[in-house]
């Protein structure tokens, strides 16, 4: 195993590219972006395309399979949520009702995301009921 860190090349010049910031809501082209001079990426991660320019967190294109990795993220975070509160019930030990409230509450706002609706938007569905 090495301990070396690994530089990252830049491979594509993104110029304007749409980007949007992990950390906060910054959202701008490419060339605004500080550059990435250290962090840890995991195998499977997206690549940065830079850090914010406001809080200095790293920043991806805004593509299509950016956001969808990020939903899949976010259902990911959820469904473990929902299957320890589950495991606990099942156990006989009911959690906070407050755990239930909150894993509600993420899991349909990340439903209305992935949906591309805000809170209050008319559909019929169980989404909006909560």
């Amino acid at each position: 195993m090495t301990t070396a860190g690994y530089r990252v090349e830049k491979v594509k010049d993104l110029q304007g590219t749409a980007c949007a910031c992990s950390g906060c809501a910054w959202k701008g082209p490419a060339t605004l972006l500080k550059e990435v001079v250290k962090c840890t990426l995991t195998p499977g991660d997206m690549s940065p395309a830079g850090r914010c320019p406001k809080c200095d967190k790293l920043a991806y294109p805004d593509t299509e399979l950016h956001r969808a990795q990020a939903n899949a993220e976010g259902l990911e975070v959820v469904l473990r949520r929902l299957v320890e509160l589950d495991r606990k019930l099942r156990n006989g030990k009911p959690g906070n009702p407050a755990e239930y409230e909150e894993v509600l509450r993420s899991g349909t706002t990340l439903l209305r995301k992935i949906r591309g609706r805000k809170r209050g938007d008319a559909s019929g569905d169980a989404a909006d009921a909560a």
